[in-house]
């Protein structure tokens, strides 16, 4: 088995893989780290063995700038659409409402006040501040308007992908500081 690895780790060093790429893809198909590692890397080089966190892995940090902030854009594209159709016809919105919050109060209010929520966590995904609970927000407040919702399949399908949009964003790792 020791021969079979030196030949594929030999034959994709030739063909210009990087290490980290050879080892993940070692890692991913069966192989271990204690059968991979002594092969890959001489023992001058142990100590720069990727860890499971390294870009190998998890990406480069640039790739994850670019995956928040995309899911940022979308997800506050999306609140700040629907505040701006609630603002200019909040008529409209008016049937996605639930008996219980149009006896706390006059629906028109509610729609102005939940338009105004929605533009503030528009900007918040927008500041990149806390995106794990910016993320949390977004996704809870999709649930909320989805579950509430849920015989409306215009409405259904879309708030599913922006639920789990809004989860990513939440579950990406921090990326540090571009250099």
């Amino acid at each position: 088995m020791n021969n079979q690895l030196q030949s594929y780790i030999s034959e994709n060093l030739a063909k210009g893989a990087s290490k980290e790429t050879i080892r993940s893809n070692l890692l991913s198909t069966g192989w271990t780290k204690e059968q991979i590692d002594p092969v890959l890397y001489p023992q001058s080089e142990q100590k720069d063995i990727p860890t499971p966190t390294s870009s190998a892995v998890m990406g480069s940090v640039p790739s994850l700038y670019v995956s928040s902030w995309l899911l940022r854009i979308g997800l506050a594209f999306v609140f700040l659409y629907a505040a701006a159709s609630l603002s200019l016809n909040p008529s409209e919105g008016e049937h996605f409402l639930p008996t219980f919050v149009t006896m706390l109060m006059p629906a028109k209010l509610f729609l102005s006040l939940f338009g105004i929520y929605e533009i503030i966590l528009s900007l918040w995904l927008l500041s990149g501040k806390w995106t794990k609970y910016s993320g949390l927000l977004a996704a809870l407040t999709i649930f909320g308007i989805t579950s509430l919702n849920l015989t409306d399949f215009s409405v259904l399908f879309r708030n599913v992908a922006i639920f789990f949009a809004s989860l990513a964003l939440a579950f990406l790792p921090p990326s540090q500081k571009r250099k």
